[in-house]
């Protein structure tokens, strides 16, 4: 956003309220834990030269409402954080400024009790106070996220018009309202098949498929789940049963152009006995064609009719999409009839269905004045935060201050969570896995892997502050 400050932060209220409802907020502990990692400062205090020398920011400031010691306090913990966070990422300390783009503060920003934000227009990361600690992964999450997004928007703006994406920052948020365009002119369709072909993204603008798809992926593990076997075969069912529908009605205004001598009532009738014909055959394994219409005995005996009532009945041409619908039940009725078959179809492949976490943050936005927990880059922040404890938890190390509280077993007994859970959390997971493999090695290769074109996507640094 050219003209405005967008702060992306973790205060999701339910309803407004002052206080958000006390299992949806993050728990405020007495006291901050650092266990199973390395002390890094070996019991140094650190300065804030520190977090540009090793980190790469590139500057880190204080609000004026903190104390000496509060400074002090927080500079120890944020360096201890950033140190497990380049440990669970597997990266390298200076990638965590994303190539020196960003900047630290420390309790900035709107008075006291400011929780951590990340604000878009300058690239600051806002540290807050202790009673706020655990936001710091949720805050680093937008600020690659928003880092990806300036990649990718100046080359979907060459084909997508610019107040589509202009309000927009974040990466997924951006990906998120391509792909619905993208749908909705079959850019990513298959045209026999109703789904969006998962795996399949749009090589434009110099945007390649694997420089897409990764975040494709994230994005569709955050909103969608893949269907069962039962709910693939429910979809098969209903578009039959959708396209029986049409078939019959297109008979039936075929017959509304023809001049007959009978009233609606025969030509509906009409029209839903050669539905039925026509399905019964494909039930007993035959291929009817259009010609099933034209030489039906009803059809036929209607005719013979007005030709004895000296008004010979001219049959035209039919229109095109009975025979596309009569190819349409050909080719659903052996995915909904065979388990096999519709196992390997793009119904149970590529079929999907809001995920729980998207449902989940759905409902929490109902007592909201607008969407908040559902839009995607802050699913995707939240998400991200589980990532990073449940990666913590594999290595049996804890850091408190970089995330705290979005534990699976702290919802088990909710109705409704505000992190992923289940299959939903696997998803989430692997996606995340694979987009930071993608993303350290697309603009952060080793110097040696550094080709011509992978040097000009490199991150560098757009804005500096005085």
């Amino acid at each position: 956003m050219a003209d405005q400050t967008r702060i992306e932060d973790v205060g999701e209220k339910i309803g407004g309220e002052k206080e958000p409802s006390t299992y949806l907020s993050r728990p405020r502990l007495d006291h901050l834990q650092r266990t199973g990692l390395p002390d890094e400062r070996e019991g140094r205090d650190i300065s804030p030269d520190d977090f540009v020398e090793i980190f790469g920011f590139l500057c880190c400031g204080f609000s004026g409402w903190l104390t000496q010691s509060e400074r002090q306090d927080l500079s120890n913990r944020a360096y201890d954080a950033f140190c497990t966070l380049a440990c669970i990422l597997n990266v390298d300390k200076t990638f965590l400024s994303l190539n020196g783009t960003l900047a630290l503060t420390f309790g900035a920003f709107d008075g006291v009790n400011t929780p951590a934000h990340y604000k878009t227009v300058s690239k600051i990361i806002n540290v807050p106070r202790l009673e706020y600690a655990g936001n710091l992964a949720h805050e680093f999450w937008h600020a690659l996220d928003h880092c990806f997004g300036e990649y990718i928007k100046p080359k979907l703006a060459e084909i997508t018009p610019w107040q589509s994406l202009e309000s927009l920052d974040f990466a997924t948020e951006i990906y998120s309202n391509q792909e619905r365009r993208w749908q909705s002119l079959d850019y990513v369709r298959n045209l026999t098949f109703p789904f969006p072909q998962h795996g399949i993204v749009p090589n434009v603008c110099g945007i390649c498929t694997a420089n897409l798809k990764p975040l494709m992926l994230a994005v569709h593990a955050l909103l969608e789940r893949p269907y069962t076997v039962v709910e693939a075969k429910r979809r098969v069912e209903a578009d039959l049963d959708e396209d029986c529908r049409k078939l019959r009605d297109g008979i039936y205004n075929w017959f509304n152009t023809l001049p007959l001598q009978s009233d609606n009532e025969v030509s509906d009738h009409i029209a839903q006995q050669i539905t039925k014909d026509v399905y019964q055959k494909i039930i007993q394994g035959d291929h009817p064609d259009c010609s099933i219409v034209t030489q039906h005995s009803l059809v036929k005996q209607l005719i013979e009719r007005q030709s004895q009532a000296s008004q010979p009945l001219y049959l035209t041409n039919l229109p095109e999409d009975i025979q596309v619908f009569i190819n349409r039940l050909l080719f659903l009725y052996p995915i909904a009839a065979n388990r096999e078959a519709l196992l390997q179809s793009g119904y149970y492949k590529n079929g999907a269905t809001h995920s729980r976490y998207f449902n989940d943050a759905q409902t929490l936005d109902k007592e909201g004045s607008k969407p908040s927990w559902s839009l995607p880059h802050k699913l995707a922040a939240r998400a991200f935060e589980a990532f990073v404890q449940d990666q913590c938890r594999k290595l049996n190390c804890r850091d408190d201050f970089l995330v705290h509280g979005t534990q699976e077993e702290r919802f088990l007994a909710c109705e409704v969570a505000p992190y992923p859970m289940g299959q939903d959390r696997k998803r989430t997971h692997a996606a995340f896995d694979g987009f930071m493999t993608f993303f350290k090695n697309k603009f952060f290769p080793s110097h040696e892997n550094k080709d011509e074109e992978t040097r000009s996507d490199v991150l560098r640094p757009k804005t500096r502050m005085t």
